[in-house]
């Protein structure tokens, strides 16, 4: 399956008549082996804890559509334990045949997508560093710059694409967001400056209302044929 920068590997196998599937998703930052059993029964995996950071746990889970075995449904939920609030979606994910070139369609999807991220992890798929922002025709659109200070806090500081000067070697930024750039910049193992050059061409390409509309008019045409809840209510018609 693939979606954006997405790539999963599902394996097929036979446990004593028992079909199920091993589950890699090193796209989506998943640090262990998952296990979808078709019965719902041992060794199936269900639902586990995928991350749980600033008090908000994520839960994923990975189950065989009850309708339509050709498709695995992709859980996800986030819940706040301080409000109490609960958020999440599911993504269907097709396993009915191989998929023979998911690198270059991952590549496709991903020149239309609207929120772009570098981002460091840990071997067990944490966040360390980076950068996002989601892209909008918005002239107070701001992106993310995130980083580990010497306790293991993250740091986040927000910065306004508008008050980028790209000429400037300093981008026109205060000392200590470029600090901030700049201990981003190492965290991600970039050589010096990268970073900063990198938010530079963004910046460019941000102010380019043209493409930013034709870019979001493609991207909504995306999400448009991987509707779940159109597959879903076709499906139990």
């Amino acid at each position: 399956m693939v979606d954006k920068e997405h790539v999963v590997l599902f394996i097929k196998f036979n446990l004593n008549g028992r079909l199920g599937y091993v589950v890699l998703d090193q796209g989506y930052h998943v640090a262990r082996v998952v296990t979808v059993m078709m019965d719902g029964q041992y060794p199936h995996t269900g639902d586990f804890t995928q991350q749980f950071e600033d008090n908000k746990e994520t839960i994923y889970s990975y189950s065989i559509h009850p309708v339509d075995s050709a498709y695995i449904v992709w859980s996800m939920v986030t819940i706040n334990h301080t409000t109490g609030a609960k958020d999440g979606y599911q993504s269907l994910i097709y396993i009915g045949a191989p998929f023979l070139s998911p690198v270059d369609v991952t590549e496709r999807r991903n020149l239309v997508y609207e929120f772009r991220s570098l981002v460091a992890r840990d071997t067990k798929g944490h966040a360390l560093a980076g950068l996002h922002f989601k892209v909008k025709l918005d002239d107070k659109l701001d992106f993310t710059v995130f980083y580990r200070n010497v306790k293991g806090d993250k740091i986040r500081v927000k910065i306004a694409f508008s008050r980028i000067r790209v000429d400037q070697p300093d981008l026109g930024l205060t000392k200590q967001e470029l600090e901030a750039i700049d201990t981003c910049n190492k965290q991600l193992n970039y050589t010096v400056g990268t970073l900063r050059n990198i938010i530079r061409s963004a910046t460019l390409v941000i102010r380019d209302k043209d493409y930013i509309r034709q870019l979001l008019e493609i991207n909504e045409q995306v999400n448009d044929l991987m509707d779940l809840d159109g597959f879903m209510e076709e499906r139990e018609e």
